[in-house]
């Protein structure tokens, strides 16, 4: 082989090496000593980390979260209903409502446990109002010896509508004393009322002693005015009832204004 055809096989045989040098290894260098950087594999996504539970997370249906805590608005009594409605002392709560926890001997009356036996506004049973607050078995009674009539505390020894007991009512200008019905000083009772019979012609002198037509009563008995013939003892004058139309017929037969008195009749014109 000649000269000439040796030296471009050694050519080719040097570029071939030279490429091989320069060719990247697994370790990231290469074969002339050039880095070469190895690629970085994508990042994953990160997912969050998930929230730290809660007492309100542990709850049953129908659970509500009230403070940091599950509770359940229908049994709770600090929570009833909703948050922060709270039951009284004495009441639980139930269906979401605040009711009485009463003992067996006690009664729920607006909403509070009382004892119907002796309590002045449930007396018997809720609402029941006693007039002077005081209940005894279940009954309302009166204090300071009164008496209770139609609803109210009276006194019986003075009261003239429940005179010495419930409606026993006074008669007419009568007054109740020492639970007795009575007149006032002077006067004596008669079965129209009251009266003074020192000067009544329908009771004069006594309950009942009516006096003739033509007479007073004076001092309990019934006299004459002392008038002559055809007239009448009208009060304190003498009238003629026959022709006087201010007692036209009979003491304070009055007739109408305008109408005369002919022979004790009132006559129109």
């Amino acid at each position: 082989m000649s000269r000439a055809s040796i030296l471009p096989a050694l050519f080719l045989v040097a570029l071939a090496y030279a490429c091989g040098e320069s060719s990247p290894r697994a370790d990231g260098g290469s074969r002339d000593g050039a880095t070469v950087p190895t690629p970085t594999p994508p990042t994953p996504p990160t997912t969050p980390p998930a929230p730290p539970s809660t007492p309100c997370d542990d709850g049953a249906p129908g659970d509500i979260c009230c403070g940091g805590e599950a509770v359940d608005p229908q049994s709770d009594p600090d929570h009833c209903g909703e948050c922060g409605t709270a039951c009284g002392t004495d009441q639980a709560c139930v269906a979401g409502e605040c009711t009485c926890n009463c003992d067996a001997q006690l009664t729920c009356c607006d909403l509070a446990c009382v004892d119907t036996r002796n309590d002045g506004d449930h007396c018997g049973a809720c609402g029941v109002r006693c007039p002077d607050g005081v209940c005894a078995n279940g009954e309302c009674a009166c204090s300071g010896g009164a008496l209770l009539c139609g609803g109210a505390c009276v006194d019986p020894g003075s009261d003239p509508a429940n005179c010495g007991a419930c409606g026993a009512a006074c008669g007419a200008g009568q007054a109740c004393v020492a639970g007795e019905c009575t007149c006032p000083l002077g006067q004596t009772l008669c079965p129209e009322g009251c009266t003074d019979t020192r000067f009544d012609p329908e009771s004069c002198g006594a309950c009942g002693n009516i006096c003739p037509p033509g007479s007073l009563c004076i001092d309990g008995s019934c006299r004459g005015c002392g008038c002559a013939a055809g007239l009448v003892c009208c009060g304190p004058a003498c009238i003629d009832i026959a022709r006087d139309p201010a007692n036209c017929g009979a003491c304070g037969a009055s007739c109408p204004m305008g109408v005369s008195c002919v022979d004790g009749a009132c006559v129109a014109p």
